[in-house]
């Protein structure tokens, strides 16, 4: 049974994944409609928000604000913070570095974030030192960034849309994709102190 619960969340976190990019270039759509980036995610982050209050409602899940604020650490409202910069740089960065791009370059990010957070325990999760097979699996991610995004570009053609995008906007993807491993340990905490995921994504 364990290992179904566990093969189950896999499938789930599989999932979830293929919706960012869906997600980003409908907010860049958006953002292009509206005029401007920062409606845009406040459109999106408003639907979002809308729709889990009313969850919330239906399901009658219990919200412990005071107890949660009384009982943990000022980091534990800060996924939000995060996600508000991941899914905002997102729409910024897709027409400047292409869909690829900025889907699979926060993913890196993502991939050394949260090793980095298993190696220090941060955010009070447990300890998982670097072995040689997850070192292996990242360097084969940061290979696999590069071939999505390096390979095929044709030699010596100059039109407007083969140009390569500044190395630093790439950066600034990786970067924010670091945001995302924060922001998924710091909610995973805040779901187990306030008893549930739900509630917990609401607060996000």
């Amino acid at each position: 049974m364990g290992g179904e619960v566990v093969l189950l969340a896999l499938v789930m976190g599989v999932l979830a994944g293929a919706l960012i990019p869906f997600q980003t270039a409908i907010n860049s759509r958006l953002a292009v409609r509206l005029g401007a980036v920062f409606p845009a995610s406040l459109v999106s982050f408003a639907i979002g928000s809308a729709g889990l209050g009313l969850l919330v409602l239906v399901t009658g899940t219990p919200m412990p604000w005071a107890a949660t604020a009384a009982g943990q650490p000022w980091w534990i409202w800060i996924g939000g913070v995060c996600g508000l910069v991941f899914l905002t740089m997102n729409i910024v960065l897709m027409p400047r570095i292409g869909a690829s791009a900025t889907v699979v370059l926060p993913l890196v990010g993502q991939v050394f974030g949260g090793l980095v957070v298993d190696m220090t325990g941060a955010f009070d999760t447990a300890v998982r030192p670097l072995s040689l097979l997850r070192a292996l699996g990242a360097v084969l991610v940061v290979v696999g960034a590069a071939m999505v995004n390096l390979a095929g570009r044709p030699v010596g053609d100059t039109s407007p849309g083969a140009h390569r995008p500044h190395p630093l906007r790439w950066v600034v993807a990786v970067l924010a994709g670091t945001l995302g491993a924060i922001q998924t340990a710091v909610n995973g905490r805040l779901g187990q102190a306030m008893g549930s995921a739900l509630a917990a994504a609401l607060v996000s």
